[in-house]
This record gives C-alpha cells, sequence and structure tokens, in this order.
C-alpha cells in the first residue's frame, strides 16, 4: 500500500514538473530556509546550468552575493507573508541585449499559518515594456499633435469669426462713413416700429441733407468731397445718443432715428445738429469747409403700415427746408 502511495506521488510529482518545465517563464520554488526545492527549465536555462543543478542550494548561491544582497529586503517580506515585486534591468551576456525582468514572491502559507517556504516566478517583460514604451511615446506624439491641430482650428475659428464680423460690418454698414447703410438702417427702424406699437412708445425719425454739396465736390474734388462725409458722419455721431442711430441713406442724405423721443426733443437735436455743423468749419486735409445742413423730422403714426411712410413725410419737411432757403428744420405735425 505504501508502494502505491509512493508510485502515485512520484506520478504526479513528474506530471507537476512537467507542466512546469513547460511554462515559458521562470518558475522555482523556495523553502523558509531559502533553499531551492523545484526549479523549471526556464529558470535554469536563464542562468545557463544544467536541469536540476539549483536544486538544494541557498538562494545566495544562485544568485551570488551581490544579487542575493539587493534582492534581500524581498524574500524577508515574502517570509513573514506578504508578496512582493518588481522590476530588473539585466544585461543578458549571450546576446548582449538589456532585458526588463519582472519578479514575483508569494508566499506559501501551512494550514497552521506559517510561510513555509514562497514561490519564485519571473518573466521577460521586455517586449512587454518596449511596446508600451513605444505607445507611450506614440500616445506623446498623437497628443502633440492634436494639441498642434487643436491651436490651429481654435486659430482658424478667430480668424473666421474675424472674418464673419468683418463681412456683416460691410454687409450693414457704409463703407465710406462706417455708419448703418441703407438696407441696415430700415431693417433697424422697422424693429423700432415693431416695438413701439407694442409698448405705445414714441417714435421720431429725422433726415439730414448736406446743403449744396455739389458744390463742394466741384470746387475741392471728390476725394475731399468724401473727406467731408466722413468727418460729417463723426460729428453727428457724437451729437446723438446712444439709444438713437443714425445711417447713411443716399449720396449726402443721412438718417437718425429716436426712438421714445417726442418731436419736441427731435425738433431740439435737430437745431443742435444744425447750428453745431453752421457755427464749426468742417476741417478736411487741405482746406476748413463751411457746411449748412437742412433737416426734415417726422414721427411714427398710428395709421402708418410701413416705415417707407414715415421716412415720406420726413423727406417732405426736408423739400420744404429746402424750398425756404436751405439750412433749417422743419417739422411735420
Amino acid at each position: 500500500m505504501a508502494q502505491i502511495n509512493t508510485d502515485l506521488f512520484r506520478k504526479q510529482y513528474l506530471q507537476l514538473q512537467l507542466v512546469i518545465d513547460n511554462l515559458p517563464m521562470m518558475v522555482a520554488y523556495v523553502d523558509s530556509s531559502n533553499i531551492y526545492r523545484v526549479v523549471n527549465r526556464s529558470y535554469h536555462a536563464f542562468f545557463g546550468v544544467n536541469e536540476n543543478e539549483y536544486i538544494g542550494k541557498h538562494t545566495s548561491e544562485v544568485l551570488g552575493n551581490s544579487l542575493y544582497h539587493s534582492v534581500k529586503k524581498y524574500i524577508r517580506n515574502v517570509l513573514t507573508g506578504s508578496p512582493v515585486q518588481w522590476e530588473v534591468h539585466h544585461k543578458n551576456c549571450d546576446s548582449n541585449t538589456d532585458q526588463i525582468l519582472h519578479f514575483k514572491l508569494t508566499p506559501y502559507i501551512d494550514a497552521e499559518g506559517e510561510c513555509q517556504g514562497y514561490l519564485v516566478v519571473v518573466e521577460d517583460i521586455t517586449s512587454v515594456k518596449r511596446m508600451q514604451l513605444a505607445l507611450e511615446a506614440m500616445n506623446q506624439t498623437l497628443e502633440h499633435q492634436v494639441e498642434v491641430r487643436t491651436f490651429q482650428l481654435r486659430k482658424e475659428l478667430r480668424f473666421q469669426d474675424k472674418l464673419e464680423k468683418k463681412l456683416r460690418k460691410l454687409a450693414d454698414h457704409d463703407p465710406l462713413t462706417g455708419l448703418l447703410n441703407r438696407r441696415a438702417f430700415i431693417k433697424q427702424l422697422d424693429k423700432e416700429i415693431s416695438r413701439s406699437i407694442r409698448y405705445r412708445t414714441d417714435l421720431s425719425y429725422m433726415i439730414i441733407d448736406i446743403d449744396n454739396f455739389k458744390s463742394i465736390n466741384d470746387t475741392y474734388g471728390h476725394i475731399t468731397g468724401d473727406a467731408v462725409l466722413k468727418n460729417f458722419s463723426k460729428i453727428v455721431a457724437k451729437m446723438i445718443r446712444s439709444s438713437d442711430f443714425v445711417g447713411r441713406i443716399g449720396g449726402e442724405e443721412f438718417a437718425i432715428a429716436m426712438p421714445g423721443t417726442k418731436l419736441k426733443l427731435a425738433n431740439e437735436m435737430g437745431e443742435r445738429i444744425r447750428k453745431g455743423l453752421a457755427e464749426q468749419p468742417i476741417r478736411c486735409e487741405n482746406a476748413e469747409i463751411n457746411c449748412t445742413v437742412s433737416i426734415g423730422i417726422s414721427r411714427y403714426l398710428p395709421d402708418h403700415r410701413t416705415s417707407m411712410e414715415m421716412h415720406s413725410l420726413a423727406d417732405s419737411a426736408l423739400y420744404q427746408a429746402k424750398n425756404n432757403g436751405r439750412n433749417r428744420v422743419c417739422v411735420v405735425l
């Protein structure tokens, strides 16, 4: 009976040894006295010794004193029952290549809770580490490329935003004076009419025409005439309130919308603009030019269907101011 058990044990041991020997990693079992009891074929092959040569030898004999002292702290920890692992950079003398080895020590605890030894598993993780480093390098490259492309996209978006703003400004503003052009001014005026209807507020409207502007062009030239229009626009823009808006609706014709403004106040503003321009010449590069303006003022009435009806009334008042000698303000009540 004892012989059968011994044979069975030996058969099972050989089967286990066969399995261990065919594992790709280095495997060994070391007892609590640091004596090697089981060593697989890969372990022997790595150290370049014959099979079973390390069986019964102390760890210091297998590793050498220098290496043994460097790993002694790990052995001490595993013999207290704590698993440990670490990596070692190793120079393979046969192939003259650098290797990265991963060591893992796992304690063997018996039924009484005592540590009887430990399992040693050593894996060559060089290819894994190289792949990991390559992936990290690739990831850093990709991150850099993403950062560069993100920066470029943001730059392109800022440029596109500026371009769109510039195009909107060109579409809505007069290129010479920078004021709203006729289309944009009428669009804004229609909005103010809708607001006036909704909230039942006053809305006054003013047309300004520079008197005898053709003679300025004929006398000083079109470049000076353009300069007069630009400077005139700046003067008028400074005189209006923040709630008002001004636009160039013709060659030398301008319009001002005054939300929440009664005709009396609109007339006062018109007089202030007229007197300010009449009393102070417009300075151009080559001359100081005396200008006067004629102004027609109207207001929005409930029976008006469009902004053009209010414009027509202000235009009639302007025509009256021209016929009455220019340099004056006329109001349609």
